[in-house]
């Protein structure tokens, strides 16, 4: 009997039994994976969000592109990743319209492209803080706001453009399946050309601050010394999320092209597909920490925060000593 012929619910029936135990066990413990990184990103986010509105002097040009990235991750916690835990729960079904399958598919096109272009903007303002200290400014100005919307802008175009070209499916949702084709210019445009200038910009960055460590040690300045080493750990920040970003997400990318030019018939492909794009959420979970926590003022700001609404919430609980005396 074909699918097509078949009530929503005979179809799924009919789809999950297609599912061996060991595939069963997987798509339980994906679940679990996907929650516990979905609150991880939500809560981090919202705290580095909280830590940065509550402190003027975290706003800063730097700080304000980690805005723009936690953004993104935040946007994929709320949006995408519930909607792959229930895809789990019901797959390989689909519980909702294709076209909100199609605009989740596209929605992950959108925020991992701004997570990208997030980096390599925050690459871009090192290099210039680095090269040209003397004309550096930490206010954020209005290109600082410019090369955000161009960010989110570029990124929503894309995600636009793919809702348009994803693979359809009668029954069920193509999770990102679109044809080598188009799937090859996207990673061209999207991730190997922005990851190319985040390497390369980092390169430079290292080679121009290791001539600045040799010209400043030699002079003895202390001053020029904690500015440079202060300056240094931001550059250790951004290699770090540049680190991260190509061990768990670079296989993302690098897997729907592979699966395009192979047709969707690679081996083994039910745990891989399902394996890069929870590493893309632990990707996404991680990036608040890297950053906020790793940079000492946003770390101690995030401190003084979680102290201060600590104090509030015991205040607002403790009860009032003269409607006790009162009472009794």
């Amino acid at each position: 009997m074909a699918l097509s012929s078949l009530s929503s619910n005979e179809s799924q029936a009919v789809l999950s039994e297609t599912l061996n135990p060991a595939e069963r066990w997987f798509l339980h413990l994906g679940k679990v994976v996907i929650a516990t990184l979905a609150m991880t990103s939500i809560s981090g986010d919202l705290l580095m969000f909280a830590t940065f509105l509550s402190n003027s002097s975290l706003q800063t040009r730097p700080n304000c592109l980690f805005a723009s990235l936690i953004l993104a991750d935040f946007l994929l916690a709320v949006f995408v990743m519930p909607l792959e835990a229930v895809h789990l729960s019901v797959l390989p079904a689909w519980p909702f319209s294709i076209a909100l399958c199609n605009i989740w598919n596209s929605a992950v096109v959108v925020l991992a492209t701004s997570l990208l272009l997030s980096i390599m903007a925050m690459s871009l303002d090192k290099l210039y803080a680095v090269h040209r200290p003397l004309h550096y400014s930490y206010h954020i100005s209005g290109k600082v706001l410019i090369a955000m919307a161009l960010v989110w802008s570029y990124a929503g175009t894309s995600g636009i453009t793919t809702y348009f070209l994803w693979t359809r499916s009668e029954v069920g949702c193509r999770v990102l399946s679109l044809p080598f084709e188009y799937s090859a210019p996207f990673l061209l445009l999207n991730v190997l050309l922005p990851y190319t200038v985040c390497v390369v910009t980092n390169l430079v960055i290292l080679k121009v601050s290791r001539k600045q460590s040799l010209r400043v040690y030699c002079s003895h300045d202390q001053n020029q010394r904690a500015t440079l080493a202060k300056r240094r750990k931001g550059i250790r920040t951004i290699t770090l999320l540049i680190g991260v970003f190509s061990v768990f997400c670079l296989p993302f990318f690098t897997f729907h092209v592979v699966d395009a030019v192979t047709e969707e018939a690679l081996e083994n492909r039910f745990y891989a597909l399902n394996i890069v794009q929870w590493l893309l959420f632990l990707n996404s979970s991680l990036n608040w920490a890297l950053y906020g926590l790793l940079n000492r003022e946003f770390r101690l700001a995030c401190l003084r925060l979680i102290t201060k609404t600590k104090d509030k919430l015991f205040t607002s609980c403790k009860p009032n000593s003269t409607s006790v005396l009162h009472l009794r």
